[in-house]
């Protein structure tokens, strides 16, 4: 019974002793796995601190270059060099100009490719000198191939901006090999330098360590990290032995048994211990989980909140845009209809320049005005576009049209040239393009005195094509040193000249925005006492199949109504609105019916036909869009062709145009409007004739 008892103790003991070693040898296992993972995750926070220095001094250079006037290439390449010098991994350094030309370069041996397109390099050299344009961040390339030399590399790009103008692109190309062994065998205190390591960035392996290479390994990763918008990863390889290698004298085991048997006692304690003690912080932990979790459901409800409010927030600043617009084009309309049938009335030699300052003075004003509502407008939100197929050809010529009274008032000629490659229609945001070429002619308008205004629409590119719009004066010029201010809000070229010529100074920051929406470019050149030329680049996307619209031939009948014989309705119901339109038309030949409100409006539309229709939006009874949907309503039951209908009206913000083209209305002529602009668009849409349903209409 003894030796059974002895028997089981020692088996018991020898099982004990058995798990217990193969415990110590999963957690000495463990800890070197442990002490290895740690000292990846060195290495890897040291690759990441040694990029981070690099992108800063790049960083600092391109603040340093921002507050120069002009390009120092002296500078540039003093600095480019004791980066060189001083920071391992620094290959080359490079300054690329706006046409994507790269125009100086450090060490020497790079200055060779001076006057070279980064972009004949390689596409990811053009994506990445893209990439940096479009962003103020300092934006690395996806590893490459070096072209100088068997080691890896790395691009860097960081965008120069002198306010909101880029002046140019510092290229920088980094050696990885050099950089990453100069901190990866930097590490004396670690066995780090004697296993194999590799760095990944973005999945691609930039980098592997020239340590030995084990036959059975197992791979250890430290956790990724993000920097510059790249995952970085690192990845050592430790050497796998088994337990069969490792040599275990007598003594050791009999000494390890007995220090087993002796202390498992107190290990028995220790445990129960221990665990009271995980207990106690797995309650603590849970009790800051509920509290963490309290605090989140808080955050998310003051966040809702907060996003509820933006939006109340932004309806009302929207619906103060649309009464404040409402509220001051009205009366405008009324000061400058009369105010030009003033001037065309028998005045005398005394009169005639009181009403010609008045004019004058009330032109200024509504552009201010106009230029304002447009600024808030855009600078509430976002553009947002709506391309159509259109004949872009015709409505350049007719905004150019539109001002050539202004421009024999002053003087001047303006001449329209349309390159034969540009295509007749195009799909493009018929309201922003209107926007950007009417700012720019009234721009060069404005500051030219003597001369002529040139507008060129042409088209370029072969692979990416592009539709460029010119617009060209003999004005006053802009000297070459403020050029970067013009496209600011509320700035002028010089402080004299805004005292001169007066306005806000907000239709080319308008222009800027628009064209950057659009995904276009603005570009000036000038010369003081010379004139300016204004461009803007914009996509070049012409309609394919159905979405060709039909030609004007087939859309205008041949017995097209002429102004002439019109008869036209007029819905408004301000007096002094109805007085403007009627000295506007009278001596036109055309027959007018005015009604006072919506519902008259429907009616008179009933009881007679008509060639055109001039549709206020703000009205009692019946509102603009009520009587154009009713309107609608009436020729689909008439089975005829339907008239067409011109909204008028001081509404005329961009949810203002989308409801007007959803009720039905062809067109929408913002108040207020010249004389000229009112006969011109009648006329326009007389001489197109009907058009087959209200499903087609749409917005100039």
């Amino acid at each position: 019974m003894a030796k059974l008892r002895i028997s089981i103790g020692l088996c018991i003991a020898v099982a004990i002793t058995a798990v217990t070693l193969q415990l110590m040898m999963r957690y000495e296992s463990n800890k070197q796995r442990d002490l290895l993972l740690a000292d990846a995750e060195s290495t890897r926070d040291l690759v990441l601190h040694d990029l981070r220095l690099r992108i800063r001094a790049i960083d600092r250079m391109a603040a340093r270059l921002a507050t120069f006037e002009t390009f120092e290439e002296d500078v540039f390449e003093l600095e480019a060099a004791s980066y060189l010098r001083d920071m391992p991994g620094f290959f080359a350094i490079a300054w690329v100009d706006l046409n994507g030309v790269l125009s100086s370069a450090q060490p020497e041996a790079s200055q060779r490719l001076k006057g070279k397109s980064v972009a004949d390099f390689g596409e990811d050299r053009r994506i990445l000198l893209d990439l940096a344009s479009r962003s103020s961040a300092f934006e690395l390339s996806p590893p490459v191939k070096l072209r100088t030399g068997q080691n890896a590399g790395l691009l860097g790009a960081k965008a120069v901006r002198r306010g909101v103008n880029q002046i140019g692109t510092i290229w920088v190309v980094f050696q990885s090999d050099d950089w990453i062994n100069n901190l990866h065998f930097g590490l004396r205190q670690s066995e780090m330098r004697d296993k194999p390591m590799s760095v990944y960035l973005n999945g691609r392996n930039v980098f592997v360590s020239s340590g030995f290479k084990a036959l059975d390994t197992r791979i250890i990763e430290a956790p990724p990290l993000r920097v510059g918008g790249q995952e970085v990863i690192v990845q050592v390889k430790e050497p796998v032995h088994s337990m069969v290698s490792h040599q275990y004298t007598i003594t050791w085991v009999v000494t390890f048994l007995v220090g087993v048997l002796s202390i498992s006692s107190l290990i028995a304690v220790l445990a129960l211990r221990a665990s009271r003690v995980l207990e106690k912080r797995a309650a603590q932990a849970n009790t800051a989980l509920t509290e963490t979790n309290e605090k989140m459901q808080l955050e998310v409800t003051q966040r809702r909140s907060a996003e509820l409010e933006a939006k109340r927030s932004s309806a009302a600043k929207s619906q103060f845009l649309s009464t404040m617009s409402h509220e001051l084009r009205t009366p405008m309309n009324g000061v400058l209809g009369m105010t030009e049938l003033l001037c065309e009335s028998g005045l005398t030699e005394e009169q005639r320049p009181y009403a010609d300052d008045l004019s004058r003075a009330s032109e200024q004003l509504m552009t201010v005005l106009s230029d304002i509502l447009d600024f808030s407008n855009l600078d509430r939100s976002a553009v947002v576009l709506s391309p159509e197929a259109l004949n872009v050809q015709e409505l350049i010529s007719s905004v150019v049209q539109l001002f050539v009274p202004m421009a024999e008032k002053k003087g001047l000629a303006i001449n329209l040239k349309i390159s034969p490659n540009v295509p007749q229609y195009v799909v493009i945001d018929r309201v922003r393009l209107r926007q950007i070429v009417i700012n720019l002619i009234r721009n060069a308008i404005k500051f030219t005195q003597k001369g002529e205004i040139s507008v060129h629409l042409g088209a370029t590119g072969r692979r990416d094509k592009f539709l460029t719009l010119s617009v060209k004066d003999t004005g006053v010029g802009i000297p070459a040193q403020k050029l970067q201010d013009i496209f600011t809000e509320f700035r002028q070229a010089d402080s004299d000249v805004a005292r001169q010529f007066d306005g806000a100074g907000l239709g080319l920051s308008i222009v800027d925005r628009l064209s950057k929406a659009m995904g276009g470019q603005t570009h000036v050149t000038s010369e003081v006492g010379v004139g300016s030329e204004f461009s803007i680049r914009l996509p070049l996307v012409v309609p394919q199949g159905d979405d060709v619209p039909e030609t004007e031939a087939a859309e205008a009948p041949s017995g097209a109504t002429s102004l002439a014989s019109a008869r036209v309705l007029v819905a408004e119901d301000n007096l002094t609105n109805q007085r403007i339109v009627a000295g506007f038309l009278k001596g036109a030949g055309c027959v007018l019916d005015i009604a006072n409100d919506g519902q008259e409006a429907v009616d008179l539309f009933c009881r007679q036909s008509y060639d055109a229709v001039l549709m206020d939006v703000s009205m009692p009874n019946k509102n603009g869009y009520e009587a154009t949907q009713t309107i609608r309503n009436i020729e689909r039951h008439r089975l005829g062709a339907s008239c067409p209908i011109i909204g008028f009206t001081a509404n005329c913000g961009d949810e203002d145009q989308i409801k007007c083209r959803e009720a039905g209305m062809d067109d929408v002529l913002a108040k207020p409007a010249s004389k000229h602009e009112l006969s011109a668009r009648l006329e326009h849409w007389l001489s197109r004739g009907s058009e087959k349903g209200a499903a087609t209409h749409s917005v100039a």
